[in-house]
């Protein structure tokens, strides 16, 4: 019987993760974009927010089979973004081709889930600079629901999904790099 040590497992984990940089073509781009696009407004208000203070993605994600693209969509939820990961450059949300997204939407919360059993899929998480987030695990309910993490900064929901892919301490680590960077600016 071989005995694996906890510095094997994280390194390990960490080897499930690669660098967006590499992994992806014209990420970029779709950030570019993102920060041209997005229009969030102060509650209350007609004076628009500057889009650099929420657009940021995670630095490291889960090792894709070969080379990704990211697009920047528009979501019929009002106020509501996402820079999504695929596996060909023309994948449409909601497409098998689909390997994760980063949802941003204005003045939303986060989602507490129960699987088809009611059994609770949802755990608290805390992320860098003491932000609260929660982690859903992947379950079936008519259909998968792929496993996610959201947490709210600056009066956005932030939702990471990726497809496929189910470690809690691997999702973690992508928000806080996105936590880390926000914090920067």
């Amino acid at each position: 019987m071989m005995l694996v040590t906890f510095s094997q497992t994280v390194q390990a984990q960490e080897r499930q993760l690669v660098l967006s940089s590499e992994a992806i073509s014209n990420l970029p781009a779709a950030l570019a974009e993102a920060e041209a696009k997005m229009e969030y407004t102060k509650a209350f208000s007609d004076t628009k927010l500057p889009n650099h203070l929420f657009v940021a993605f995670p630095e490291e994600i889960p090792r894709p089979l070969r080379k990704a693209y990211a697009h920047f969509i528009t979501l019929k939820a009002q106020d509501s973004y996402a820079i999504e990961v695929a596996a060909t450059p023309t994948c449409d949300l909601g497409k098998s081709c689909l390997l994760g997204d980063l949802s941003f939407q204005l003045r939303a919360n986060p989602t507490i889930y129960y699987d088809g059993d009611n059994k609770l899929a949802t755990t608290p998480v805390v992320l860098h600079h003491g932000i609260q987030g929660f982690y859903t695990r992947g379950y079936p309910m008519a259909d998968f629901w792929p496993a996610k993490l959201e947490w709210r900064y600056r009066e956005v929901l932030y939702t990471l999904t990726w497809h496929n892919f189910e470690n809690k301490k691997a999702f973690v680590l992508m928000a806080n790099s996105v936590v880390d960077q926000l914090y920067k600016r």
